[in-house]
């Protein structure tokens, strides 16, 4: 088992039949795509992989990747904390012919020569397990000073109340009192 830091590029071919195992971490701010996505790129990606061969003799990737990241929430616009963790399970392939003949329940990665960037596989994992819509766990912590804070926001809030103006509400005994005029 390797352990420390994780290199970029490995030869996927020769830790598969090794039956190599990695634990170690990578800075955060080495995946540039999953930093786009971030409030700040602070932190490490921590992961737990194994190689070995599968049936028809490539290269399968398993394991975990895990971070904690800093996501500006959507709802309130601060940043907060968010655990992210992906379960890898991949099976490198040479190309996408290669990639449509998987099982619908295995997952690929087109690497067509013997080096992969490991790198880029985390990032992708990591990618995957961001929230469409980052938001805090539970209420978020400044949602009651906005609402004190913006006077319309509070009369938006009483609209929506009992004292709601309905254009129809009336349209209903209109009908039954023309109904009854007809008879």
């Amino acid at each position: 088992m390797l352990t420390g830091p994780i290199p970029d590029l490995i030869d996927h071919r020769k830790l598969a039949n090794q039956q190599r195992e990695f634990n170690g971490s990578v800075p955060v701010s080495s995946l540039p795509r999953l930093g786009e996505a971030l409030a700040d790129d602070s932190g490490d990606v921590h992961l737990e992989i194994a190689f070995s061969r599968s049936e028809l003799g490539q290269t399968r990737i398993t394991g975990t990747v895990s971070a904690s990241v800093s996501l500006v929430c959507q709802k309130c616009l601060n940043p907060y904390t968010q655990s992210l963790k992906s379960s890898l399970q991949v099976v490198v392939v040479p190309g996408e012919d290669a990639l449509a003949a998987l099982d619908d329940d295995e997952d690929g990665f087109i690497c067509g020569e013997d080096h992969l960037s490991l790198v880029e596989l985390l990032e992708d994992e990591l990618l995957l397990s961001v929230p469409m819509i980052p938001r805090h766990p539970a209420a978020c912590p400044g949602a009651e000073v906005q609402n004190k804070a913006d006077p319309g926001e509070a009369s938006r809030e009483d609209d929506i109340g009992g004292d709601t103006y309905r254009p129809f509400a009336g349209l209903a005994d209109a009908f039954k009192k023309a109904d009854k005029d007809q008879t």
